[in-house]
């Protein structure tokens, strides 16, 4: 071990300490706000640049066995070829084998796409496209764009669209992670998390398992980023590394709002709670500016809410919170069902129990259904009433996320209600405003739509294989409509999401 003992006489005599007060041994040492300051004191660009440089240079070989000895499956999505040979460690590793990527004037082209197209997305109009698409942006950023443009862009006829969007999200995926690691700087920039949060966009939208387990890891990344950030604060601290221009991106509470409305998709399609609880949010509303969690609150037991709200991004956001909070208390909550799938019955002497308490919140969110439908309902675009009913469907059949594994089997769980007939309707309801947003330009890019879309599908598919009699609504043929409507949609998880609809309508002999 070398004697460092100038080095810190030096550092504190420089830091103007009186290092006479102070004894050798730490346990004895009084401490002082200097302490802090050390210890957040960002290092000098020479010490940065040589570990760097070592992380680039690091050819010893029990370092580089150790690091080849990681589950890679975990942080890439796949492991790169004949990675035993290569001289680099974590996590300059994932920089080893990068897939093939278009040429740098046809990312352009598609970053140039992203901006007539998605940049009219809800929440996401408010982060400045124009700035999101400039070549001078990080890497990660620009290869994040591209990536969601590729969806959306007229390339794609030109290159497979799955394959195209893969590859860029892995590059985007792997360039984020390789900068955040070795530049912890990076973890306090704004344009991380939104590189982040469009990265998660495509990887919440897809059907593949590694971009999936990669999107969970992103997700959990840029929310611990956002809460260091105090994005969910109302006011910025006065202790936040934000600058001005990026203070005014977090006051508008947008790419806060976005990054919860990517936590509740991935959550809902993935069936794990969501990152984010509604309760830690202190943002304010979109258009109204009044504090969201007085207005959520209000909506809840039943106050009076704001008359300026807007029937757009307030009530969007209203809704995405009620989602978010029936389905993590939902989880937290679980159901006791008995030996023939029913609910026990609640003891009314024991407040806190888990089937108590969960009664208790289904009424609350039941009621802020029923006054959210009567403040929003009638000015509400189809996109936006989908996500309603998708909500008021959760509500009163919280297996719904589940039934996806339930894909390879014909009979219920033992342990698994029947779907109550109410929800056939429901789902119906739903398919009919997705069809209709899914002829609006804009509306047929809202990123919850193929998500819902596919689980009420799955709730025709299941209340049907239950054997009812109800035949109204016309039976399994009636998936047809459902695989039609998810065609007309974007997004990449869209055609295998068709494909298991129509298997599961073959397999029935409809």
């Amino acid at each position: 071990m070398h004697d460092t003992s100038d080095h810190v006489l030096s550092d504190g005599a420089s830091a103007g300490l009186n290092l006479a007060d102070h004894s050798a041994w730490p346990a004895e040492r009084h401490p002082t706000r200097w302490d802090v300051d050390e210890a957040n004191h960002v290092p000098t660009s020479m010490v940065v640049d040589r570990f760097r440089s070592a992380l680039l240079h690091a050819e010893s070989e029990d370092v580089v066995k150790d690091a080849m000895s990681w589950d890679l499956n975990s942080y890439v999505l796949e492991r790169p070829a004949a990675s035993a040979h290569l001289p680099y460690t974590y996590p300059m590793v994932l920089l080893s084998s990068l897939p093939s990527l278009p040429s740098d004037h046809d990312l352009l082209t598609l970053r140039q796409a992203y901006f007539p197209k998605f940049e009219r997305h809800v929440f996401v109009r408010d982060l400045g496209s124009g700035n999101l698409i400039a070549s001078s942006n990080p890497p990660y950023l620009r290869l994040a764009t591209a990536c969601v443009a590729a969806i959306l862009s007229d390339y794609a006829n030109v290159v497979a669209e799955e394959s195209l969007g893969t590859n860029l999200f892995a590059a985007g995926a792997r360039v984020w992670t390789v900068m955040v690691e070795v530049d912890n700087r990076e973890a306090r920039n704004v344009k991380t998390i939104v590189a982040a949060a469009l990265l998660s966009t495509y990887g919440s939208l897809s059907m593949n398992n590694g971009i999936r387990r990669k999107t969970s890891e992103i997700l959990c990344n840029i929310i611990t980023m956002s809460r260091r950030l105090r994005l969910s604060d109302a006011t910025p601290s006065a202790y936040s590394t934000l600058s001005p221009s990026e203070r005014d991106i977090a006051g508008k509470g947008s790419l806060l709002c976005y990054i919860v409305l990517v936590d509740i998709v991935h959550s809902l399609s993935n069936n794990t709670a969501p990152n984010y609880s509604v309760r830690e949010l202190e943002l304010r509303m979109p258009s109204s500016n009044h504090s969201f969690s007085t207005v959520y609150s209000s909506l809840l037991h039943g106050h009076v809410l704001p008359g300026d709200l807007s029937t757009t991004e307030d009530g969007l956001l209203l809704i995405i919170a009620l989602l978010s909070d029936v389905y993590y208390v939902q989880k937290c909550h679980p159901r006791l069902l008995d030996q023939f799938g029913t609910s026990s019955v609640i003891n009314p002497y024991r407040p806190l129990c888990s089937n108590s308490e969960l009664a208790h919140m289904t009424a609350l969110f039941d009621g802020a259904l029923s006054r959210w439908k009567q403040r929003f309902f009638a000015g509400a675009s189809h996109d936006v009433l989908a996500l309603y009913y998708f909500t008021l469907l959760q509500l009163r059949w919280p297996d719904v996320p589940e039934l996806p594994t339930l894909l390879n089997r014909h009979t219920a769980k033992p342990t698994s209600e029947a779907i109550p007939s109410e929800c056939l309707s429901i789902a119906w309801a739903i398919h009919a405003n997705v069809e209709s947003a899914s002829a609006n330009d804009t509306q047929r890019l809202s990123i919850w739509l193929p998500c819902i879309l596919y689980l009420s599908a799955l709730v025709v598919w299941r209340s049907h294989s239950q054997d009812r009699k109800d035949m109204s609504f016309g039976g399994l043929s009636s998936l047809r409509m459902y695989e039609f409507t998810l065609s007309q949609l974007p997004w990449p998880c869209c055609p295998d999401m068709v494909r298991v609809l129509e298997t599961l309508r073959r397999q029935s002999g409809n």
